[in-house]
């Protein structure tokens, strides 16, 4: 039954009938709460409306009960751009770089919103987030072959 509610609401918004999609996934998440296909639908026929403040409230709800895919993931850190949360949308970015393996740019998306006006609460979420993305990195300097390399190229020079 939930899959006719997903597919409904789909259909309209593929269709552009946001109203009508929303009033059909709203009917199915109250049916069928944290149901994965339905929750992403609404929300993303909440930021195609422009609420998307209330699909990052949905989605936090969902990821706090289902693990999200990466996609998903991506999809919760725009639902924040959107809604002005910057500092949210930094800190999902970072667990999709980790999601994909780049620890790098996941230590650049906790370092970014350094200046964002963060409160001491997300400073010091941000700055775990870093700790422990740091952790994970490999250490590069301390692999033979990168010191060899450093010492031939400074001789260069």
């Amino acid at each position: 039954m939930n899959q006719f509610y997903g597919a409904l609401g789909q259909a309209y918004l593929l269709n552009g009938q946001l109203k009508e999609s929303q009033e059909v996934l709203d009917k199915a998440v109250g049916l069928f709460p944290r149901n994965v296909p339905i929750t992403i639908r609404l929300s993303e026929t909440l930021m195609r409306s422009g609420d998307s403040k209330r699909a990052q409230l949905l989605l936090d709800d969902l990821f706090n009960f289902v693990e999200p895919t990466p996609d998903q993931t991506k999809l919760i850190a725009k639902a924040a751009k959107d809604a002005g949360d910057q500092a949210d949308s930094y800190y999902y970015m970072s667990f999709y770089h980790v999601m994909n393996g780049d620890l790098k740019m996941a230590a650049r998306s906790c370092s970014c919103p350094g200046a964002a006006g963060l409160d001491a609460i997300q400073r010091a979420r941000f700055s775990a987030r870093l700790d422990e993305i740091k952790a994970a990195m490999p250490r590069i300097e301390k692999i033979p072959w990168r010191r060899q390399w450093q010492r031939q190229r400074a001789s260069l020079t």
